[in-house]
């Protein structure tokens, strides 16, 4: 994953020729584009992101994740937990509502659930959450538009715009609100690919 901001010539004249390469994502069909909320968990010393800042071999970090703003209580969330090691970016997450998210945050009360893969990220969640004391630290909101290359499905670009920040009312049931973190005219690109 690499990240570059865009003012917004460099962004409208890279989107003119975007679709030479790439096709958008199903979201983002005729220049839609799709609100992602999310809330970053953190300790009471804030030690993952400061470790996370001085570029380690190996990080980890665990976010909730939605794209309803605000998120109701039986609306559908990620918990995610996304690693870097290497600088290869791996994310696993399991799926659930709201209200289940929260209760298995507080409590580790996990949703029923038959299949294997959730099970197993779950056991990864586990492990996340007794190594590390996190609660709700950051809320990033932003608008988004992805594209899928059309001879690599692997190489994802994305555009984010209207990148949203606050430290207070940590909750995805709260609306989507704070302090602009880049310009009106920039827009936030970023590089993914496996290869």
């Amino acid at each position: 994953e690499i990240k570059f901001l865009l003012n917004l010539e460099q962004y409208n004249n890279l989107i003119t020729e975007i679709d030479k390469y790439m096709n958008p994502d199903n979201f983002c069909v005729d220049g839609k584009e799709y609100g992602v909320y999310n809330i970053y968990y953190d300790t009471p010393d804030d030690f993952l992101i400061r470790e996370s800042l001085e570029k380690p071999y190996y990080k980890e970090k665990i976010r909730l994740r939605s794209y309803f703003s605000p998120a109701g209580e039986d609306d559908i969330v990620f918990l995610e937990i996304k690693k870097k090691i290497g600088g290869i970016v791996t994310k696993r997450r399991v799926t659930m509502t709201l209200s289940e998210a929260d209760d298995y945050l507080k409590s580790r009360k996990k949703p029923s659930t038959g299949k294997y893969i959730t099970k197993q990220v779950f056991s990864e969640l586990d492990a996340f959450l007794k190594n590390y004391k996190v609660t709700p630290k950051q809320y990033i909101s932003y608008q988004r538009r992805a594209f899928f290359g059309k001879d690599n499905h692997d190489f994802r670009l994305t555009f984010d715009r209207l990148i949203t920040e606050r430290r207070d009312n940590l909750s995805l049931a709260a609306p989507s609100y704070g302090t602009q973190i880049i310009g009106a005219n920039e827009r936030l690109m970023e590089v993914k690919v496996s290869d």
